[in-house]
């Protein structure tokens, strides 16, 4: 009995260890040069060239049943002629990696976004559930990788999209804490109304950005 248990702690322990190598967290940050052109407030808006930030924090796990979490911060602030809205988008995202392989990565999962926003010192929130999709391939022994990531909703009448897709260069892809450099093409579409305006704003641009990984 002694030895059983022994060999049951043993072979417990080689369980939490592989687990715990599994465990991953990623921060990382973009920076794009972004268009923004539709309606905001009854105000048309052609507003380009506007520098924006993204950061995000990833967590990714073993276990089976239990959804890998990602964080998400963009900003989609715009302007037009009297009419000034500050937009921040928050997205918290819980997904499956139903598919991992050397090639080839699939990401499912369910998005909820909050759009954080104010109009002329009038402040709003407004919620929306997304369905999410993402997927990576990266070519072995190399650091090259492409990626590319979605997400959409719709419920009575509102309307949101937000998609990205590029390519990636990790530094050191065989150590423990890994820096990957990404650069792509990020298009967004929010369709919402609150305060007693239709906002319908498209968000497309160009972004560069880090991810460091532990």
């Amino acid at each position: 009995m002694k030895h059983q248990a022994l060999f049951m702690l043993a072979g417990l322990g080689l369980a939490t260890t592989a687990q715990a190598a599994d465990v991953s967290v990623a921060v990382g940050a973009d920076y794009s040069n972004a268009d923004f052109d539709g309606s905001s407030a009854h105000q048309s808006l052609n507003d380009n060239g506007n520098s924006r930030w993204t950061g995000y924090i990833d967590f990714r796990h073993p276990l089976l049943l239990l959804p890998n979490v990602n964080f998400q911060r963009s900003d989609f602030s715009s302007a037009a002629s009297g009419v000034k809205h500050d937009l921040d988008v928050y997205d918290l995202t819980f997904y499956y990696r139903p598919l991992e392989l050397d090639l080839l990565s699939l990401d499912l999962g369910l998005d909820l976004r909050r759009y954080d926003g104010e109009v002329n010192g009038r402040g709003y929130q407004h919620d929306l559930l997304m369905g999410y999709l993402g997927a990576e391939s990266g070519l072995p022994g190399t650091g090259l990788g492409v990626f590319g990531d979605a997400r959409y909703g719709a419920w009575n009448g509102d309307e949101s999209h937000d998609w990205r897709v590029g390519v990636s260069y990790t530094l050191n892809p065989q150590d423990s804490l890994q820096l990957k450099l990404r650069g792509g093409y990020r298009n967004a579409r929010l369709d919402y109304d609150k305060l007693g305006y239709n906002f319908n704003q498209r968000v497309d641009g160009w972004f560069m950005g880090g991810e460091l990984r532990y």
